[in-house]
């Protein structure tokens, strides 16, 4: 940095590296360049990291049983997540992977049927 503006902004020559006057002057700006580096790095891990967007959730009716505590799911990944927005719609297990290829959702709960549970099953996909 001090090549790029021509002025010396640490003073390298006693037994300790001490800053110039034009060093001083700049240290503030310098800090705030950190600073947004560090929210921009931030931001990027935010996004990368599911810390912040939205999840679009399918149910079938009726997919929130006592076996399937859908609201205690949902309340503990908000707990999780703050950042991230839920979205629920309701649809039938036969439309919902299609949805699901076509990106609309991001999680389906679909009832199959002769699944372990008897003539019909939950299953997440």
């Amino acid at each position: 940095m001090e090549k790029e503006l021509g002025q010396p902004l640490l003073d390298r020559s006693g037994r300790t590296v001490t800053p110039t006057e034009v060093g001083e002057a700049v240290l503030p700006y310098a800090r705030a360049a950190l600073a947004a580096a560090e929210g921009v790095r931030r931001t990027v891990e935010e996004y990368t990291g599911l810390l912040r967007g939205r999840v679009t959730i399918g149910l079938v009716s009726g997919a929130a049983d006592e076996e399937l505590d859908m609201a205690g799911l949902l309340a503990d990944f908000h707990d999780a997540h703050p950042g991230v927005d839920i979205a629920l719609t309701e649809d039938t297990s036969e439309r919902m992977p299609a949805a699901l290829a076509r990106g609309e959702l991001d999680i389906a709960v679909i009832g199959l049927t002769g699944g372990p549970r008897g003539p019909a099953s939950l299953t997440t996909w």
